[in-house]
């Protein structure tokens, strides 16, 4: 959901900071700054079990 957002609202933000002062190197500026919050967040991430098999119930073969 939240990359969704980002997707979304990332091109209007950076476009509203490139046709400010300073130009485009805020945008990329800030691109950069999400990058390493983003990367720094993956540091803190746990790792995910594996859900467990599903029981199967035992066949019986006919003879």
């Amino acid at each position: 959901m939240a990359f969704s957002v980002g997707q979304a609202v990332g091109p209007l933000i950076s476009g509203i900071l490139s046709g400010s002062e300073g130009g485009i190197a805020k945008g990329l500026w800030l691109s950069v700054i999400l990058l390493l919050v983003s990367a720094v967040a993956s540091l803190f991430q746990r790792e995910s079990e594996p859900a467990p098999e599903p029981q199967v119930a035992d066949t019986v073969t006919a003879k």
